[in-house]
């Protein structure tokens, strides 16, 4: 069973790229006319309505509506024996469960969402649960398991909905990933990891330099020609920080006339990063006060991490009472 290519397909899949890309609020009002067109008749089409719904929900940081459909779609994949859609639906779970502080069985998802994807036929849905397990693993600041997730992914041609961001999409999470995996080691304060913060840092530019290579040349695409830019410019902060920053301030402005997205605080953390390399520290708290006012309700745990970890390290360079303290409690 897969997607026909029919009309309502074609619905479907630009509703994700709209939820992906800032138009959330647009992709949710879209779905709620394909859910009511499909009917309540399990199909392989309703399945992807409903875990198209959950990106959106996730998105919005609306974790109820998010779970929610991840319910929906769990049913669904059950009633018309598609394990591919379980292996979906789940990491969304454990996402949302993990961004809004929930408790919840995580392993017990991730278990059964590897075990799902272990009997999906169906190389779309194949395809996408390694990008929906590597995120679930990034969430979870697991990088270790997220990364080999996410390199299938890329590896692969297959796609529910042939969605044209798809290959950039993939590779621009492994560069996300990196930046991550270099902020978390940094965090900790250890010179020994100076080496390996080095490494994930080019990794972070390697695969951003490649997300561009496959960005399709058209209008819809330039949200991921954007974020391309976001994380090149954010991978060279400490490198080339005048560079860096002019870049980031061009990503910062364009970011904010788009819809509501994670990206707005992350450009400012970076920003304020390079502006502090710089000795810009009064701008680089600017920035970094903004960044915590960018921040969406429920972001990434990384996310929440670099803005407020941005914005000690100013406070105890400038002396801000008990900045120091808690940046040793925080390591």
């Amino acid at each position: 069973m897969a997607m026909g290519g029919g009309r309502l397909t074609k619905r479907i899949a630009a509703a994700m790229t709209l939820a992906q890309s800032g138009g959330h609020v647009t992709a949710a009002a879209e779905l709620r006319a394909i859910r009511a067109e499909l009917g309540s008749a399990p199909s392989y089409e309703l399945a992807a309505a409903e875990y198209v719904r959950g990106v959106t929900a996730h998105h919005a940081s609306d974790a109820d509506e998010a779970l929610d459909a991840v319910d929906s779609c769990l049913a669904i994949a059950r009633a018309i024996d598609e394990p591919g859609w379980e292996a979906n639906a789940l990491p969304i779970r454990v996402i949302n469960l993990a961004r809004s502080g929930r408790g919840g069985d995580t392993v017990t998802d991730l278990v059964a969402a590897e075990n799902a994807l272990s009997k999906t036929t169906d190389p779309g849905l194949a395809s996408w649960a390694h990008t929906g397990l590597g995120y679930a693993y990034d969430v979870l600041r697991m990088f270790e398991l997220c990364v080999p997730h996410y390199e299938i992914a890329a590896a692969s041609d297959a796609d529910v909905l042939d969605l044209a961001e798809v290959p950039a999409i993939d590779r621009l999470n492994l560069s996300e990933t990196h930046l991550r995996w270099a902020h978390e080691l940094e965090r900790l304060g250890d010179p020994t990891y100076a080496e390996e913060i080095k490494v994930r840092l080019a990794s972070a530019e390697h695969w951003a330099r490649e997300a561009e290579q496959v960005i399709v040349d058209d209008k819809s695409q330039e949200f991921w020609r954007l974020t391309a830019r976001l994380w090149l410019a954010a991978a060279r902060t400490f490198a080339d920080p005048a560079q860096a920053v002019a870049e980031l301030e061009d990503c910062r402005d364009d970011i904010s006339k788009l819809g509501e997205t994670e990206r707005l605080a992350i450009a400012g953390a970076y920003l304020a990063r390079g502006l502090a390399a710089e000795g810009k520290v009064e701008a680089a708290t600017a920035a970094a006060d903004r960044a915590l006012d960018d921040l969406i309700p429920l972001a990434d745990p990384s996310t929440v991490v670099l803005v407020l970890q941005t914005r000690s390290e100013l406070a105890a360079r400038t002396g801000e009472l008990g900045a120091v303290a808690g940046l040793a409690y925080a390591r």
